[in-house]
């Protein structure tokens, strides 16, 4: 069977990806024994329902619609491609219909997305078939070593997961919501200050990411990465030259490979389809909080990823320009030395929440540490004396 055929040549790799593995003198390691352990759903069984309805139409010829969410690694940061982008050529290459959308954006969190709905509809979203979760790498940030991280604590993370979950599972749509769990890396840790903490390696264990708690109550299916390579006792997370490495953004070898697991598991569901037909469950009726609900229908929404014109202040002083501070991601950067300045935008409000989010400096101290070349950031609204918007 077709189905058959593709699973058959999934590990067998030739041409270019056979070349770049070959850099690492090493064994492939993925398996349709480490795949499938993967995708199990350690401690809970999982709402694969949507899941297996999804994979139903690799095996009826029809077209399959998969939108994947993330950071500056699943966009393929410092690489010339992306695990996304290869999914959906992989999936080409076995002759089956799959559009795969990358809405990836540099230094994005689960927070962030949850907010960004109501815009991604309008880019593939909302003829989703499936949507990928990948925020493992930022969302896991979160650790005390500079005051919080990108969020406030792991608690935090997971109110921010769960709502994000509960958001693109409410769409009219339905569409599966899977999410992956990647790497814990080098930079997020501090042995000192988390003893026995494992970053960047085959020793850490899926109740480390902060994730997981919240997948668990949610019954969302997780794809664990480690699960699928380190039996071989190794992450294979290569930089481009093929040399080990534990920062965020891998070279194409790794997308490669990352792309061939989550797509082995996929395929793996459809086996399971195509012998015992419908067997999960649904997900349960979820309300993601009033803010995130309020939040992922705004009646204004500016991002810096639109460029300046999108992104314009009614009023700024001479400290403020706009520019990218680190490729990919920009924004309104201030250089007032120490002084406080003022930057002010038009919105229009009604009873609910005003949401601000802003990337942390990366301005070195002498300890090497990030946190002291970032300031502090107060919000405030005024209330428009002509009937206009707000500012």
């Amino acid at each position: 069977s077709k189905l058959s055929s593709a699973m058959g040549s999934l590990f067998n790799l030739s041409g270019n990806s056979h070349r770049l593995w070959s850099k690492t003198a090493k064994p492939f390691p993925l398996s349709w024994e480490s795949v499938r352990n993967a995708s199990r759903q350690h401690g809970y069984a999982g709402a694969l329902l949507r899941q297996q309805r999804a994979v139903a139409k690799l095996l009826e010829g029809r077209p399959l619609n998969i939108v994947v969410l993330g950071g500056s690694m699943t966009l393929g940061a410092e690489c010339p491609t992306n695990w996304p982008k290869r999914l959906g050529e992989l999936f080409r290459e076995l002759g089956y219909d799959v559009t795969v959308t990358n809405l990836a954006k540099y230094g994005t969190t689960s927070e962030w997305a949850a907010h960004q709905v109501h815009a991604w509809l309008r880019a593939g979203l909302a003829a989703a078939d499936i949507v990928i979760i990948d925020y493992s790498i930022n969302d896991d940030a979160s650790t005390p070593k500079q005051g919080g991280g990108i969020m406030d604590g792991p608690a935090y993370v997971q109110k921010a997961f769960k709502d994000l979950v509960a958001v693109l599972a409410s769409l009219p749509s339905k569409p599966a919501v899977m999410a992956t769990e990647s790497v814990h890396i080098g930079l997020w840790c501090d042995r000192k200050m988390f003893p026995g903490y494992q970053c960047g390696n085959c020793g850490t264990d899926i109740k480390e990411y902060y994730h997981w708690e919240a997948a668990k109550e949610l019954e969302v299916p997780v794809f664990y990465y480690p699960a699928a390579v380190c039996a071989s006792g190794s992450m294979h997370w290569y930089d481009e030259k093929g040399r080990r490495n534990f920062e965020a953004h891998p070279g194409s070898m790794t997308h490669d490979l990352f792309a061939r697991a989550v797509l082995g598991s996929l395929l793996l569901q459809a086996r399971g389809v195509c012998d015992h037909g419908f067997t999960g469950a649904d997900f349960q009726p979820m309300r993601p909080s009033l803010e995130a609900l309020c939040l992922s229908r705004p009646i204004d929404s500016y991002s810096a990823f639109g460029g300046e014109a999108r992104f314009a202040p009614v009023a700024r002083n001479g400290s403020w320009t706009f520019g990218e501070d680190v490729p990919g991601k920009p924004g309104w950067l201030a250089s007032s030395n120490g002084q406080s300045s003022d930057i002010s935008f038009p919105i229009t409000t009604k009873a609910g929440w005003v949401h601000v989010e802003f990337l942390g400096s990366y301005t070195a101290d002498s300890s090497g540490g990030a946190a002291a070349g970032l300031g502090t950031v107060e919000v405030w609204l005024d209330e428009s004396g002509g009937g206009g918007p707000g500012r």
